[in-house]
């Protein structure tokens, strides 16, 4: 998993198994099999999956690590469409997260109150530009409430947080996984305002619970929602954003929409399909 952070295990894996370097990890059980394997002419696989921080830096260049952790895969793995051609590797093989939901989640009774809230997943730290629905509000027509889950990653932002609350917008902090998708399932829609994704598990979890998505127009989000996605605007725009917003909370058949092109992508994260992906995909490395 992530072809930069674990660039060091990477390149150790392929150094042992070619022999230039002996296995001083003490982990016996992985590594004994690979040199017994290697002493009988064989060599292991190596899959290297792809995440957010690989494919999506800051600088939208690849890190070196990255790209050397590349040439080092027999496959590489994608989560979501738009990272193909980011990447140049005989072996790309696109398999979409599953999103399994708890049975007391999906039998949990959406809630019922006035007027619109729609939820921030995220936490709080620059690539997921966090208050760009702040900056949206005075170009608003209509109110709404925002909440935001995610953690603080430093005083400066918890403080910001903090300070910003709202009659419009709260920040919730950080609760369980189990009391936060029944909290997206009640949510009238989601609201990813990110500068960087690579895919967001929360956009998935929402497809998955029939909660609407309005995002920014990003590659780590459309190529999760698709580039025609309805519900998308232009990243760091905040009236651009307001203006979805406004269309969200006066037209149902907007809201509609958007309804029905989740439920048409959140079939793409079946656990059963995403286990016959890596199956096909295994079976192909062993051919």
């Amino acid at each position: 998993m992530n072809a930069w952070r674990s660039s060091d295990v990477i390149f150790r894996y392929r150094s042992i198994q070619q022999g230039t370097v002996s296995d001083l990890t003490g982990y016996s059980p992985g590594h004994n099999r690979v040199q017994s394997d290697n002493q009988q002419g064989t060599v292991g696989k190596l899959i290297v999956v792809m995440t957010g921080s690989d494919l999506f830096p800051f600088d939208g260049v690849l890190k070196d690590e990255t790209l050397q952790s590349i040439r080092l895969a027999d496959a590489v793995v994608i989560t979501q469409g738009e990272a193909r051609e980011k990447l140049d590797h005989p072996l790309v093989k696109e398999i979409r997260k599953s999103i399994a939901i708890p049975e007391e989640v999906l039998s949990h009774q959406k809630a019922v109150s006035p007027g619109i809230t729609g939820l921030i997943v995220a936490h709080v730290r620059e690539q997921k530009n966090p208050f760009l629905y702040l900056r949206a509000i005075p170009y608003l027509k209509n109110s709404l409430l925002i909440k935001h889950y995610g953690d603080a990653r430093s005083e400066e932002n918890r403080d910001h947080a903090e300070k910003y609350k709202s009659e419009f917008y709260q920040w919730m902090g950080v609760i369980p996984r189990i009391d936060l998708l029944k909290e997206l399932k009640n949510a009238d829609f989601l609201l990813n305002t990110s500068y960087i994704e690579g895919s967001s598990n929360a956009i998935c979890e929402a497809l998955v619970l029939g909660t609407p998505v309005i995002a920014s127009a990003i590659p780590g989000n459309t190529g999760v929602l698709g580039r025609h996605y309805p519900g998308l605007f232009r990243a760091d725009d905040a009236e651009s954003l307001a203006d979805i917003l406004d269309k969200f909370i006066e037209s149902e058949s907007f809201r509609q929409l958007l309804k029905e092109y989740g439920s048409e992508l959140a079939q793409g994260f079946d656990p059963a399909r995403e286990q016959r992906d890596w199956c096909d995909l295994l079976a192909e490395l062993q051919s």
